[in-house]
């Protein structure tokens, strides 16, 4: 006697087997990882008005600072430029080498608006994720490994500023199957 298999078993199967598949998804060991890097939030929500969101005069005149809020150590400090200036989050002080977690807020210098999002992996500071808003309601997601761009332009649901004030999970989260994480 032959078994009819219907067409939803079918393409449910196809998934299942693509999702099985080195590379298509979050890997489950990298992405629980990832979840949980220490992002210096803390850190970040009590600077949002002062440092992120703020007149670019105030940030720039912001002197080196450490916060020990959120049960992390978190050096904070702004260097300027001429057409743009960052506000880093890590965990190394000034001159210290870039190291998993660290946040790095690239804002112009004239307007103050915030440009990019960079966010380090690895601690040798060669894989990060960079964001740059793509309009008012969506950003795109940039992903480097061993300093070279491996995914380029994903999209992402919300405004940039919004990635100001979550956590790394929720860049994961919404990057879904689409992104596999170093």
């Amino acid at each position: 006697m032959r078994v009819p298999i219907r067409l939803t078993t079918i393409v449910a199967l196809f998934y299942l087997s693509a999702a099985l598949l080195p590379g298509e998804s979050i890997s489950a060991g990298t992405g629980a990882n990832l979840r949980t890097l220490k992002d210096h939030l803390s850190a970040r929500k009590a600077t949002i008005s002062s440092l992120l969101s703020g007149k670019s005069a105030g940030a720039l005149a912001f002197k080196d600072a450490v916060d020990k809020s959120g049960g992390e150590l978190t050096h904070i400090f702004v260097t300027p430029g001429q057409e743009t200036f960052t506000v880093t989050f890590a965990a190394n002080a000034r001159g210290g080498s870039r190291t998993s977690g660290d946040y790095i807020v690239k804002r112009n210098t004239k307007t103050g608006y915030l440009q990019e999002i960079e966010v380090v992996l690895s601690d040798d500071g060669a894989s990060f994720v960079r964001l740059r808003s793509l309009d008012a309601y969506r950003t795109a997601l940039d992903l480097y490994s061993g300093g070279e761009k491996i995914k380029a332009g994903v999209t992402l649901g919300s405004p940039l500023y919004y990635f100001l004030v979550k956590s790394f999970s929720d860049i994961v989260d919404q990057a879904g199957s689409r992104v596999t994480w170093p």
